[in-house]
């Protein structure tokens, strides 16, 4: 009886644990850096699952810290500012692009050349911390080109 109670307890915890479906990733790119640039940005379009979540920090390797900005526009200049988080309504995405929401890497302890990649781990309130792999573009690059875009 009591291997059945925890048997059972196991499955519940389980699939607990598996009803918070992780916000999907789509488009994730980083804009080349020159060696002596202390700072980068990545960007990546987050599609909310079936529930809210927000995204809470981010981390790697390749720099110091991350973290999450918006670019607002105050007195007719432009300005990045950190956020504590970033909502990510169910069934919406949020698109971290330049110029407005973004992931600023500080402290690069490099610069990011093109066709590399770099993982950077997001983390969600809800889902936990999710690797993502960044391919470093072009500097000149505005957002990552799709077979059959012109």
């Amino acid at each position: 009886m009591a291997r059945t109670a925890f048997a059972t307890l196991l499955l519940a915890l389980s699939c607990t644990a598996s009803a918070v479906d992780a916000p999907k990733l789509v488009d994730p790119w980083i804009r080349a850096t020159p060696p002596q640039v202390p700072t980068g940005a990545a960007y990546v379009t987050i599609q909310g699952g079936d529930a809210a979540d927000k995204l809470t920090g981010a981390k790697t390797n390749v720099a110091a810290k991350v973290e999450i900005h918006t670019t607002k526009q105050q007195d007719g200049v432009m300005h990045m500012m950190p956020m504590d988080s970033l909502a990510i309504p169910a069934h919406s995405a949020v698109k971290l692009a330049p110029g407005g929401e973004h992931l600023m890497l500080i402290g690069l302890r490099r610069g990011l050349t093109p066709g590399e990649t770099v993982t950077i781990t997001l983390q969600f309130e809800h889902a936990g911390a999710v690797d993502v792999a960044f391919p470093v573009l072009d500097a000149r690059a505005s957002e990552p080109k799709h077979p059959g875009d012109h």
